[in-house]
């Protein structure tokens, strides 16, 4: 320009023909998301859909669409058994929310759960989630196939849990299910506590005070991991599935000693230990040694709707 050299970066990015979207909104959302990947990795990106299934395609959907999800109740729960390692019974459940989209059909919480969050409707989400949670625990509290202690899990995230009505919202929905609040719990990460120290550690000794329990997911990832258990009132903890499973495939004595520290000193401060992520019955013995208290994973079984659940739970055989 002038005697000035302007350089021009272009980023081009296109998808091939095919009759995969089912309306232009759904085209040019994925057309947009794949103008960022072409802008991201310096290159041309030109897609082809019909070598993609649904879960593999980005969503890109719109708040109100979410909105109206969440007002048809499209959202629901699946439960993935937690199991003790003492008695090789069931103990509890992780609730993990699904969309049961009307053209998409079922999609896991990978897929939304950045959206709900860049809309703030996550604490919507919570609120039916927990009241799905609540009813649920009510509804096996009467079946005696159950053990009388059974909890059920949900994580919570930041959004959720500073949720200014989020205390009340609990107590009304816990004396209109008549769930017992002690067999709930919510599982938080390091991180959210730590994004506003003051407010979180009250919300969490007033849920305390309820008699829920907290449980810290995806421990041992952070330096602050010691820390946290001597300020914060926790139960349990989940370590990290990616710490367990680069311990199983590299059996380096160095890893190993690290999670017997972390179970070691959960252990010592009465704190219950959950392994994440066991896959299979070897990566199940090369666990045993840990002496956690709990296990989940593929190994005993996917996530389950609450029909397959109280199915697994009348059938269940183990390793």
């Amino acid at each position: 320009m002038g005697d000035t050299e302007v350089y021009i970066q272009v980023s081009i990015a296109g998808i091939l023909g095919s009759t995969t979207f089912e309306n232009t909104s759904k085209l040019l959302h994925q057309l947009e998301y794949n103008l960022k990947q072409s802008m991201r990795l310096k290159k041309i990106l030109i897609q082809d859909p019909a070598s993609l299934d649904n879960s593999q395609l980005p969503i890109m959907l719109q708040t109100a669409e979410m909105r109206e999800a969440l007002r048809l109740e499209q959202f629901s729960l699946v439960y993935q058994p937690v199991i003790s390692l003492a008695t090789r019974e069931v103990s509890g459940f992780e609730a993990l929310a699904r969309w049961q989209h009307p053209k998409l059909g079922e999609l896991p919480a990978t897929q939304f759960l950045h959206k709900l969050e860049a809309s703030e409707l996550m604490p919507q989400l919570f609120e039916c989630s927990f009241i799905k949670v609540c009813e649920q625990l009510t509804q096996w509290n009467k079946n005696a196939t159950y053990p009388d202690d059974l909890w059920i899990s949900l994580n919570i995230s930041k959004a959720e849990l500073l949720w200014p009505p989020l205390l009340s919202k609990i107590d009304k929905i816990l004396e209109r299910s008549g769930a017992d609040p002690s067999q709930i719990v919510f599982e938080v990460t390091e991180e959210v506590l730590y994004q506003s120290l003051t407010d979180t550690a009250f919300i969490v000794a007033e849920l305390k005070e309820r008699g829920i329990h907290i449980q810290l997911d995806d421990f041992g990832t952070s330096h602050t991991s010691l820390q946290t258990l001597k300020r914060f009132p926790v139960d349990k903890i989940k370590i990290d599935s990616l710490l367990l499973k680069n311990d199983f495939r590299r059996r380096d004595e160095k890893r190993r000693s690290y999670l017997h520290a972390l179970v070691s000193m959960a252990h010592s401060m009465q704190i219950e230990v959950i392994a994440e992520g066991i896959e299979d019955a070897p990566m199940l013995y090369h666990l045993q040694p840990l002496e956690c208290d709990y296990a989940q994973g593929y190994c005993f079984a996917p996530p389950l709707s609450a029909r397959d659940a109280s199915e697994w739970v009348g059938n269940q055989t183990f390793i």
